[in-house]
């Protein structure tokens, strides 16, 4: 799950730049860790956001207003397939553009 979720990344770098949204940083969590994750942070330029996936299936997407450096907005998603993580950044994507 946490490949296509990097590889996403790699193949919408294009789409992100000509939306405005850079990729501030990416982590994925050592093999051996307890619950294995992987999030990635975005910023537009009023609002920067987060997407956390967990090995589980869980998945947060998270939302920050930069000028109030405020947390505005967290929604809780599962995710079975690439589809879903698809899914999940669109989402995202769109609520950082609508905060513009």
């Amino acid at each position: 799950m946490f490949d296509y979720a990097i590889r996403w990344l790699d193949i919408n770098a294009g789409l992100l730049e000509q939306m405005g949204i850079a990729v501030i940083e990416q982590y994925e969590t050592p093999e051996d860790a307890e619950v294995a994750s992987f999030h990635v942070d975005f910023a537009g330029s009023t609002s920067a956001g987060r997407l956390t996936l967990w090995e589980t299936g869980d998945c947060d997407v998270e939302l920050l207003d930069i000028p109030l450096d405020q947390p505005q907005y967290l929604e809780h998603l599962e995710v079975y397939d690439n589809s879903d993580i698809d899914s999940a950044y669109r989402f995202l994507l769109d609520v950082i553009l609508q905060r513009r």
